[in-house]
């Protein structure tokens, strides 16, 4: 019975390819982008869950037209605290690039390149309350 099946199909990708050739193309593609959806789903769900409360930690995006940021204002985190009950803890992140001069660096030694770009990221005190990273050195308390 398989046999007739397998017969039948190639019987009509014979007389008709152009059709058969259509129809496997649409086929792949919509199985290319199903997976490329479920990729980016399972990226989003599963961000930053190595946490030991991730499904309490959340993350505000301040959207504005002209452009999009995690950084969260000051004043909105104090807010949350102060006034909403089941927020227990706000940290902010603040991220700024700099370009630092490969002279004044010290002990970075950069070939044909006098400057370079570096990200330094601000935090409150209170990220350790509401991350759970482990430490190379130092206590998170101080």
């Amino acid at each position: 019975m398989l046999r007739n099946y397998l017969r039948t199909a190639l019987r009509g990708v014979r007389r008709h390819p152009g059709y058969a050739a259509l129809n496997v193309t649409g086929l792949a593609l919509g199985f290319g982008v199903s997976l490329l959806l479920l990729t980016l789903a399972w990226t989003v769900v599963s961000f930053d869950r190595f946490h030991d409360d991730a499904e309490h930690v959340h993350l505000a995006v301040i959207d504005m037209q002209a452009w999009s940021t995690t950084s969260t204002w000051a004043p909105l985190s104090e807010a949350l605290v102060q006034d909403v009950p089941a927020v227990v803890a706000s940290t902010r992140l603040y991220d700024e690039q700099h370009q630092v001069q490969a002279a004044t660096a010290g002990a970075v030694e950069v070939a044909e390149r006098p400057t370079f770009q570096e990200t330094i990221t601000y935090t409150d005190p209170s990220f350790f309350d509401v991350f759970s990273f482990d430490l190379v050195r130092g206590d998170p308390a101080t």
